[in-house]
């Protein structure tokens, strides 16, 4: 029901994504409360911060559904991604209310916007200047997310001749959030706060590995990742482009969370949820095309309401 409902083609569906955030996030507002306090001791939790985090999410949700319509990832206008977007993030929310965090996701979104539209443009330096700077933004306030413009350089490369100039505006745009905040840093003598660490704060509570949610999840991402890689009815090759950087963010991007959970949080698992989500929604927006889909989808509600839900 939920699937083919918003599958459709109606804007009006995109008003769904602030009353689902909004109610997420009111259920479990003493939660986040909770939560913030153990993620972020050195400062106060104040009543406004749910609703800064219900404006992240419902933008974050927005670009995320733009991304996905304005690519040809399907045959017409759906609004599944940034339903399913919302609820996700707005069930994270309340677990983990780290607000670098989600502001880089924001940034995140924004990079992946520009990146998008680069296929085949033969004036596209703006528009890589642009992905550059919000993938250096989002890297300084997640040190994780470096590895998008990686990804970046590799789909561009795929879907284009190199050139070096591209190349330096990737990188110049990557590095100027940086220089400008170093500078900052040296002009007011607060070098010393400049944190560098592969380590990330952690929500509390027990592995990802040893709940059913994560597995659900691993399991959606493979059955993703098979849905992904058949050839749609009327696919163009803007839409082969899409489906590829999608594919090469997934995999780049699972590997090095793997690596850095290996290795920096050998107890639990950081998800790259971003590429996870767009990749999830593309499966499940297809989901006349495979009889589990719908399974999935269902399965995996229930068990991250179940999971982060716990005390209703």
């Amino acid at each position: 029901m939920i699937l083919r409902t918003l599958t459709q083609n109606s804007g009006f569906l995109i008003g769904l994504y602030p009353i689902t955030a909004a109610a997420m996030i009111f259920c479990g507002w003493g939660e986040i409360a909770y939560q913030w306090n153990l993620i972020n001791p050195n400062h106060a939790w104040d009543q406004s911060w749910p609703f800064v985090f219900w404006g992240l999410i419902v933008f974050n949700s927005m670009m995320i559904n733009t991304i996905y319509n304005d690519n040809e990832l399907f045959a017409q206008p759906s609004y599944l991604m940034g339903w399913v977007y919302s609820f996700f993030a707005s069930i994270a929310l309340v677990h983990f209310p780290q607000l670098e965090f989600w502001l880089a996701q924001s940034a995140c979104i924004l990079a992946f916007v520009f990146a998008f539209k680069v296929f085949r443009q033969k004036r596209a330096h703006h528009l890589i200047l642009l992905s550059g700077l919000s993938s250096g933004l989002a890297f300084l306030l997640d040190i994780h997310t470096f590895i998008y413009p990686i990804v970046f350089l590799v789909a561009f490369n795929l879907s284009r001749p190199f050139s070096l100039r591209e190349f330096g505006l990737l990188c110049v745009g990557f590095v100027l959030p940086s220089a400008y905040y170093w500078a900052f840093l040296f002009q007011y003598n607060l070098v010393d706060q400049w944190n560098f660490s592969l380590h990330q704060t952690l929500p509390s509570g027990n592995s990802l590995l040893n709940q059913w949610q994560f597995w659900v999840w691993t399991l959606a991402v493979l059955l993703g990742l098979w849905g992904l890689m058949q050839k749609d009815d009327r696919q163009t090759n803007k839409t082969q482009h899409s489906k590829n950087l999608i594919l090469i963010l997934v995999l780049l991007s699972s590997i090095y969370f793997i690596i850095i959970s290996v290795f920096f949080h050998p107890n639990f698992v950081l998800l790259p949820f971003l590429p996870w989500i767009l990749l999830v929604g593309h499966y499940w927006t297809h989901y006349r095309t495979s009889l589990l889909a719908p399974f999935i989808f269902y399965i995996l509600m229930i068990f991250s309401i179940s999971s982060y839900f716990h005390w209703i």
